[in-house]
């Protein structure tokens, strides 16, 4: 469908998605049912429509975007993350705000996931800056909702408290609020987190394995130039960053968790006592499986 390839570059090109990774017929499923919705004649009434359209260029691209999540995906991450932050806990409490990224946020499960781990941990709420982010505005607006199906639990126990739960659903704890903040922001954006930078942990899962190779990498470097010298970076289990940016993988089974290769981001600041197993964690990291 050669009609299509302007829709097929501005996904590419805007976005970074590898159209193949999602499935061949994707985009061409996903125009056909919009042509029925909207009542059209066919792709090229469609693509005219689109070009002029720009709601029905963001509904297009909804359809395009995968965002299936749940609270607490892969509990290992969450583990270290909580021992991360115990062995710097003085900085938190008195020192610049804790800074956290989660990109893409999808729906929100991933970012009131986090909160609710500072939370449990006892960090002030003024202290902690959580920035959750993605193009998709509808999983947006269900995020700062904050109101799930209680099968988006997965049956676990949460690693940390999450709200309260009545009948079927779950509502996300008002405590958690104040910490983050969505925003409808394009992973590509560059310029955007460069003025943001300086992030403590990034959690990126999952968006990588949908993008080309030019993107990840751009996606990669960007992080890397907004990711503090200590900070952690959560990937999903597909994914790994370029081997000449200097990461290693911690080995801890299932967090997919990665650091620079530097001696302070191992060790921590030195300042805390205790802790050692949040210690042992970043004297261990590895670039192994």
């Amino acid at each position: 469908m050669n009609s299509l390839s302007e829709i097929r570059r501005w996904l590419e090109e805007t976005y970074g998605l590898n159209l193949e990774v999602i499935g061949a017929d994707a985009l061409e499923r996903n125009v056909s049912r919009r042509i029925r919705a909207r009542n059209l004649k066919g792709i090229a009434e469609y693509v005219r429509c689109w070009r002029g359209d720009p709601e029905e260029r963001d509904i297009l691209l909804q359809e395009m975007l995968v965002g299936e999540t749940w609270f607490f995906r892969e509990p290992p991450a969450f583990e270290v993350l909580k021992q991360w932050l115990m062995a710097r806990m003085p900085r938190w409490v008195s020192g610049p705000p804790l800074r956290i990224l989660v990109l893409p946020c999808a729906s929100g499960e991933e970012a009131w996931s986090v909160a609710a781990v500072v939370h449990a941990l006892g960090i002030p709420k003024d202290q902690v800056e959580i920035e959750a982010m993605d193009v998709n505005a509808s999983a947006l607006a269900r995020a700062r909702e904050g109101l799930y199906p209680a099968r988006k639990a997965k049956d676990r126990i949460p690693l940390a408290p999450l709200g309260s739960c009545a009948g079927d659903m779950i509502t996300v704890d008002p405590a958690l609020r104040p910490m983050v903040r969505f925003e409808r922001v394009n992973a590509m954006d560059r310029e955007l987190f460069l003025s943001r930078g300086g992030y403590d942990v990034i959690f990126c899962r999952n968006l990588l394995i949908y993008m080309g190779a030019s993107a990840r990498l751009r996606v990669c470097e960007t992080l890397s130039s907004c990711l503090s010298v200590e900070g952690l970076l959560f990937l999903g289990h597909a994914e790994q960053p370029p081997p000449d940016q200097g990461w290693q993988r911690l080995r801890v089974s299932g967090a997919f968790a990665w650091h620079r290769s530097t001696p302070a981001a191992m060790r921590g600041d030195g300042r805390e006592k205790g802790h050692t197993q949040a210690a042992q964690l970043f004297r261990d990291g590895s670039s192994g499986g």
